[in-house]
């Protein structure tokens, strides 16, 4: 059983270890270059907010009666 144990924490130990240097290798080629072209936002000029007027409200008219307006005749 120790034997068994021993080799599986080596396999995954050197698993580990691979995949650590994959993304080591994946950073500095893909992740260091693609933040450099990031832009960082205090940079940019932020553009005016557009404001649109707001159409004009009707006033609502109701086409029938409220139940209460109905039954009691307000």
């Amino acid at each position: 059983m120790g034997n068994i144990y021993t080799f599986w924490r080596r396999l995954n130990k050197e698993q580990k270890e691979a995949k650590q240097r994959y993304i080591e290798l994946f950073y500095n080629l893909h992740y260091k270059n693609l933040v450099r072209t990031v832009p960082i936002a205090s940079d940019e000029a932020q553009p005016a907010p557009v404001t649109r007027p707001k159409p004009a409200t009707q006033p609502t008219t109701r086409r029938t009666k409220s139940t209460l307006e109905r039954l009691f005749g307000a």
